[in-house]
């Protein structure tokens, strides 16, 4: 029993504290970061989410971002739509897993790191639709357009 209610007691664990993390900093940076309205979680189309560099520049990056960025990515490109209960649980544990790293190993500066926050907030609201099979479609759509985020605000020479 005990080999079952610890993984799921640090897993839940893990997740409050990157929630918790992300309101945080969300919270922290609110008066730098260019607020979206939000209508029920959803995005009209077009709408951008993440905040420039200065001068129209992205944002530099560290190897920490680049790394859990690739992470997300390479599972997106290997999930399958529409996706089964496997194919979403597994792209939802690699998503979850990478934004951990990221957060634990972030490095940026303080403004690209609000900047993060904003993408890090459209993944994770992915990566928990796709815990529920009516959202899962949803879900890999906030993971993709996260993705596109990315490569728009942030310097990525991996993905040019």
């Amino acid at each position: 029993m005990k080999a079952v209610i610890q993984p799921l007691a640090w897993g839940i664990a893990m997740a409050s504290i990157l929630a918790v993390a992300t309101g945080f900093a969300l919270a922290v940076t609110s008066g730098t970061v260019q607020a979206v309205e939000h209508s029920h979680g959803q995005h009209a189309h077009g709408e951008q989410v993440s905040i420039s560099a200065p001068d129209g520049r992205r944002w530099a990056t560290d190897p920490s971002l680049r790394e859990g960025m690739s992470r997300i990515q390479d599972a997106v490109q290997q999930a399958q739509a529409p996706l089964g209960a496997a194919e979403a649980a597994q792209l939802r544990d690699t998503s979850n897993d990478a934004i951990a790293y990221m957060v634990d190993n972030c490095e940026l500066p303080a403004e690209a790191d609000a900047a993060l926050h904003l993408l890090l907030a459209e993944l994770i609201e992915g990566a928990n639709a796709l815990s529920q099979a009516e959202r899962r479609e949803a879900g890999l759509e906030h993971i993709v357009t996260a993705l596109q985020h990315y490569a728009e605000t942030f310097d990525e020479p991996l993905w040019r």
